[in-house]
């Protein structure tokens, strides 16, 4: 980008971002529904966040990554850093994400998975000073854990226990029994 794109790319992430963390605490303010911030709930929008103020360039870069580290939400001042985002997603040291665990498909816990992934890679490849992917909670849940975890059924290791959930939530484009 020549320095006028530039500057609009970094305008227009900017704003991204500050709507995407204005929706990340509007669920965790929400008293009315507590599995608000389970699943992927706050999963996509926290990654947005972060792809977005990545996108805008320094300083917003690392102020949005360590907003993600140790964020807590404006207006009750709710803990929602990474350490409280794993601890909330994933259910147990197996790495089992909450979806999974709440008889959804084993697609639908990789799909709130993934943002968690693609933040701790994106933090990674521009250099913040945390290893989000092998950090490990005081309860002992890791993104790598639960990597491993499902990674035995995406590599055919083990059978899926849900194959019936995979067939009404995941199928494949042109496969009977989707929604569009």
């Amino acid at each position: 980008f020549n320095q006028t794109e530039q500057a609009e790319v970094s305008a227009w992430a900017k704003l991204l971002m500050a709507n995407k963390k204005a929706k990340v605490d509007s669920v965790m303010n929400d008293d009315t529904d507590p599995s608000h911030e389970k699943g992927n709930g706050t999963s996509w929008q926290r990654a947005l966040a972060v792809l977005a103020g990545v996108a805008a360039g320094e300083p917003i870069k690392t102020e949005v990554l360590e907003w993600n580290w140790s964020h807590k939400t404006a207006q009750k001042s709710r803990d929602f850093g990474w350490d409280t985002t794993l601890d909330i997603m994933i259910v147990d040291t197996e790495g089992r994400e909450y979806e999974d665990v709440a008889g959804r498909a084993i697609g639908v816990a990789l799909y709130a998975m993934h943002p968690l992934w693609l933040i701790a890679d994106v933090a990674k490849h521009t250099g913040f000073r945390e290893n989000l992917y092998n950090y490990q909670t005081t309860s002992g849940k890791t993104l790598h854990l639960s990597a491993e975890y499902y990674a035995r059924y995406l590599l055919n290791e083990v059978p899926n226990p849900k194959p019936q959930r995979e067939q009404l939530s995941c199928n494949p484009p042109g496969v009977a029994g989707q929604e569009d």
